[in-house]
């Protein structure tokens, strides 16, 4: 074996010439997207600290024996964020029933791209039309392709997801704080059919 003259020639000797487009695949679909996933779920740790904890000053250990050391994880907080929604205010459940579905589905998109090794396609373009995944099953090698379409449209759900965490997270906490303004919570409700219709339509 021939050893790279300087370091700078290291990652492309060993892991060949595609190495470097590897990379930049790495950087448009797989962090924007764990990126993403990641601000919701703390979005929804919020939510949940300050239904069950009013004093703000507890929270740190709230999540660290709740959702660290107890390892509840992203799947579960959106269950329990969609009962929250079911029992505690039903006035938001029905029209912000898209939540734990959308929730869910973007947490499904994140893991395929956070635990799969991608394939990167010979001669490909610097826009490349997507990637291909590539994970393990049974002893068998399973490929899916996703598009650059999926994940401007899971792009696009994040961000109307992120919105409608924002106007549940204000109706828990100023609950939890005594300050809720009467007709707050009617009022929210209201948004959650335009926020609905902001979700991207699969094609």
């Amino acid at each position: 074996m021939s050893y790279p003259a300087a370091m700078d020639d290291t990652f492309a000797s060993l892991l060949g010439d595609d190495a470097a487009q590897a990379f930049e695949y790495e950087r448009v679909f797989r962090s924007q997207i764990i990126v993403a996933a990641i601000t919701l779920e703390l979005q929804i740790d919020r939510i949940i600290a300050w239904y069950f904890c009013s004093d703000e000053a507890k929270h740190p250990l709230l999540y660290s024996l709740i959702f660290h050391d107890a390892e509840v994880r992203y799947s579960a907080k959106v269950t329990i964020l969609k009962k929250l929604l079911q029992l505690a205010y039903p006035e938001l459940s029905a029209p912000f029933a898209f939540l734990p579905r959308e929730l869910r589905k973007l947490g499904e998109l994140r893991n395929k791209l956070a635990h799969c090794d991608i394939e990167v396609a010979p001669n490909a373009s610097s826009s490349p039309a997507g990637v291909t995944i590539i994970r393990y099953r049974n002893g068998t090698r399973e490929t899916e392709f996703i598009s650059t379409d999926q994940v401007d449209m899971a792009l696009q759900t994040f961000r109307t997801l992120r919105e409608a965490l924002a106007l549940v997270l204000l109706v828990i906490r100023d609950t939890a704080r005594g300050v809720l303004e009467p007709g707050t919570v009617t009022k929210l409700a209201s948004f959650g059919a335009p926020l609905a219709r902001k979700l991207p339509q699969s094609k």
